[in-house]
């Protein structure tokens, strides 16, 4: 590509209007004016073109590209909660995955909720994986200097079908469509195995009848999207599907606190060290009289955008 430069002043050299437009002239000539149409390809800016407080940087993006059948594909991924009325059990990726009646249930961390990887339907996750294990609370050089990891996840969903009760009957137009939607978080790992999240603090409320060990917490990188209504054809006839189309935006730090918010199987904190693999995972959430329905969603698109950022260039306390 082109290169951007022009003629330096010399010693002593005239700082005069002629001399200065002079290089703005060949500014322009050589280097903005020379740039190719290959300067702009994908990829020609990437982390080296980043301020040296960002040390790494990658995205992920669902539909990988833009031909029909990427975003087929991802269409055709299916994100659905169901029930067995033989086990009286939830199943799926149920938000409330302890509900066995009309009473929302879930159970307590780490165990809260049934999550699951948002997926291109060809076999790959939004997920990012780091060049290394990244431990935040770790001396300066251990974690390469860098302090916080700043992820930028966007969701956009697309729609939602919800079927009766042990059928496969599409239930056309539900009355309390508003009381069941999908829930998007961000989850790290340090194995690209267990998978966890991130919490902030502890809710005072309990429930005798979930499994595990209180409290509940809050996710803080939690968001929801419900059904926007019901979707007509040309004809004025209610479809099947009950579109979303709603964009899910999560912004969010991760830190050293982040990381030791992380629960174990007792719901203690402290559990991990370090992350590696960071993704995006939707549970779907039925409330009130649909404990015993089918919901399915589906997403049109996505992308997640890790940022690992460098607060200084130099140990602090050395």
């Amino acid at each position: 590509m082109g290169e951007i430069n022009y003629t330096p002043f010399t010693e002593e050299e005239a700082f005069t209007e002629a001399n200065i437009t002079s290089r703005f002239i060949a500014l322009s000539q050589q280097g903005i004016d020379d740039l190719t149409a290959t300067a702009f390809r994908d990829g020609c800016l990437n982390e080296n073109h980043f301020p040296s407080f960002v040390s790494y940087a990658a995205t992920v993006e669902f539909p990988a590209d833009a031909t029909a059948a990427a975003q087929q594909n991802v269409l055709n991924v299916n994100y659905t909660s169901d029930w067995d009325a033989s086990a009286t059990a939830q199943t799926g990726l149920t938000y409330f995955n302890a509900s066995t009646s009309s009473s929302a249930l879930m159970n307590y961390p780490p165990n809260d909720g049934a999550w699951g990887p948002i997926e291109d339907g060809a076999g790959n996750h939004l997920k990012i994986t780091l060049p290394a294990a990244l431990d935040l609370s770790a001396a300066f050089d251990s974690r390469f200097g860098i302090t916080d990891l700043l992820v930028m996840l966007n969701v956009q969903v697309e729609d939602f079908t919800a079927y009766e009760a042990g059928t496969n009957n599409i239930i056309a137009s539900p009355a309390d469509a508003d009381n069941f939607g999908i829930a998007v978080v961000i989850q790290v790992s340090p194995d690209n195995s267990s998978w966890y999240h991130l919490y902030l603090g502890d809710s005072a409320y309990t429930n005798g009848s979930a499994s595990g060990t209180a409290p509940y917490r809050y996710r803080i990188t939690e968001r929801r999207a419900e059904p926007s209504g019901l979707e007509r054809d040309v004809g004025g006839t209610l479809n099947n599907r009950l579109p979303s189309r709603r964009d899910i935006a999560i912004r969010t730090i991760i830190n050293s606190s982040s990381i030791h918010n992380c629960v174990n199987a007792s719901n203690v904190k402290g559990t991990i060290s370090s992350i590696r693999y960071i993704r995006a995972a939707v549970s779907i959430i039925k409330c009130a009289s649909f404990y015993d329905k089918k919901i399915v969603a589906r997403i049109m698109k996505a992308n997640m955008t890790v940022m690992a950022l460098r607060a200084s260039e130099v140990e602090p306390n050395a």
